[in-house]
């Protein structure tokens, strides 16, 4: 599994680093995803909370 996952690693950087000319804005593709899927979300969809330390 570690020598084959080095090369799939490359499928998703974040759009920062990768040098495209004027990317203000994500692309539609990736448009930004929830990073915690394991929080529950509010009802009406508001920002998610983070979890109190």
């Amino acid at each position: 599994m570690a020598g084959r996952a080095i090369g799939k690693r490359k499928q998703n950087t974040p759009y920062e680093s990768r040098k495209t000319p004027g990317a203000d804005e994500p692309p539609l593709r990736n448009r930004p995803t929830r990073k915690f899927k394991h929080t529950p979300v509010m009802k009406a969809g508001r920002e998610i909370q983070p979890l109190r330390q």
